[in-house]
Parts: C-alpha cells; sequence; structure tokens
C-alpha cells in the first residue's frame, strides 16, 4: 500500500504524485470495442461521448498501461484519475480493494442482466417470426382464411344443421333445456347423459316412451346429431366462406 520511511506510510499513489490520500474508488468506465464502432457506429460514438473527460480515461495514471477497465479514483484533496484493477490491487489499500470487489459484482450482476435481456429479445424476436411463419403457412393452407375463420365457419355450419332441434329443446326456463340449446346454436354437439337426455325430450314430443313414434323420433333425432359431428371438408368450408366473403362484398356495393 505504501511506502516507507522511519517515520510515515505513504500511499504508492500519493508518492506517484495522483493526490493525497486516502483514496476512493468511484466506479469505472469501459472503453466500447472497435467491433461495436463497426457493428454499430452511432452506439459506439454514444459510448465514446459518455466517457468523463479530463481523467485520463485508457490509460493507467499509475503505470503507463493502456486500459479497457478504467477505475476512477478519487484522492483526498479531490482529484481525479483512472488506473487499473491490478494496481488497486498491488496498492494493499484493503479500502480500496473492497470497494473494487464491489463494483466488478455489480458490473457482473449487470452484465449478467443485459445477456437475460438480449435473450429475452432474442426469444420474443424468435417466436414472432414463429408466429409470422405459421400464419403464412395458415393462410396457404386455408386459402388466404384464418384458421379462426375456418373454425368459426365449422361451428357456424354445424349450429344450422341443428338448428330446429335447439328451437325444439328450449323452453324458455333457463334450466338445463335452454343451456343445451344455447350450446347447439354455437355448433356445440351434446355429448354423454346430456345428449341422452336431449334426444328422450324431444323424442316425447312425438310419442310416449317405448312408443314407434318415439322410437323413430329418437334415430331421427341421433342422425341429425351424427351428422352434426360428422367432420367437414376443408374444401366445403372454404368454399363456403368465400361465398360469404362474396356476399358481403356485393351487400357493401349495393350500399
Amino acid at each position: 500500500m505504501v511506502a516507507k520511511s522511519p517515520t510515515v506510510q505513504i500511499h504508492i499513489f500519493e508518492v506517484a504524485g495522483l493526490g493525497k490520500g486516502p483514496f476512493q474508488v468511484m466506479g469505472c468506465v469501459s472503453l466500447p470495442s472497435p467491433s461495436l464502432g463497426e457493428q454499430n457506429p452511432e452506439a459506439y460514438m454514444n459510448a465514446m461521448r459518455a466517457i468523463p473527460p479530463g481523467i485520463g480515461v485508457g490509460t493507467c495514471a499509475y503505470c503507463g498501461h493502456a486500459l479497457v477497465n478504467n477505475y476512477i479514483i478519487k484522492s483526498a484533496d479531490e482529484h481525479r484519475f483512472v488506473v487499473g484493477s491490478e494496481c488497486v490491487m498491488k496498492a494493499g489499500d484493503h479500502m480500496l480493494t473492497t470497494e473494487l470487489k464491489m463494483i466488478q459484482k455489480k458490473e457482473r450482476q449487470e452484465k449478467a442482466r443485459l445477456r437475460q435481456d438480449e435473450l429475452m429479445k432474442e426469444r420474443v424476436k424468435k417466436a414472432e417470426e414463429r408466429k409470422v411463419l405459421a400464419e403464412a403457412a395458415e393462410r396457404k393452407l386455408y386459402q388466404g382464411f384464418t384458421k379462426d375463420q375456418v373454425a368459426a365457419s365449422t361451428q357456424r355450419a354445424k349450429a344450422e344443421i341443428m338448428k330446429e332441434l335447439s328451437f325444439r329443446l328450449e323452453d324458455g326456463k333457463l334450466g338445463f333445456r335452454d343451456s343445451v340449446a344455447d350450446d347447439m346454436k354455437r355448433g356445440l354437439v351434446p355429448r354423454g347423459r346430456g345428449r341422452d337426455i336431449v334426444i328422450d325430450i324431444l323424442s316425447k314430443q312425438v310419442g310416449r316412451s317405448n312408443s314407434k313414434a318415439y322410437a323413430a323420433e329418437a334415430l331421427e333425432v341421433e342422425k341429425v346429431l351424427e351428422a352434426a359431428e360428422t367432420p367437414m371438408s376443408l374444401d366445403s368450408i372454404i368454399k363456403g366462406l368465400k361465398a360469404q366473403e362474396e356476399n358481403h362484398n356485393e351487400t357493401r356495393k349495393a350500399i
């Protein structure tokens, strides 16, 4: 830490004429890399402009070596200069060493945070690129329409198949019958026990249980529900969407 005399210990920075001790590490300034200047000249110039003037950034004030990471030292008499981390350690000054390590820790944490930010930006960018590619492939597959449009058209077609049944099922009491009827109007085919109950309710509208009329109607209702469940061909769905689009355009022209 010091140059020794018989009575006084003098800090090596003070011996070198860099001010009066005690000394303090104020922070670190890193020079931007030349590669940044090639890749992003504006960012390079901004980084250069951010370097504090008048403290000799780029050269160690103690040993004269070129620096990338410049640790700013302030003396007790307000003199500021920069040195490298090795010269801070060589000084043997416990306080300076502690401050240096704290700053280096913060630098590592900040670099880690910036790396995480860059990784997150890259992930978001790639996700957006995948989304664009997927949408393009989707539109090619669906001939200019989206997957959501095709799905909505399919549900409307199913609802149309079950339209009469859904109206017959409604009773206006806002219970099971109305709930299932609303689902059918949205293209949702009843399943399981609910399906059996729907068939029973509709069949009883034309005949008593176990009658021929009941059985015949139960078969007809089941056929309608099976028709609604049958997968529709993509071509037929696209054809329907195109017809809707043409009708919409004709209506707009008429207006």
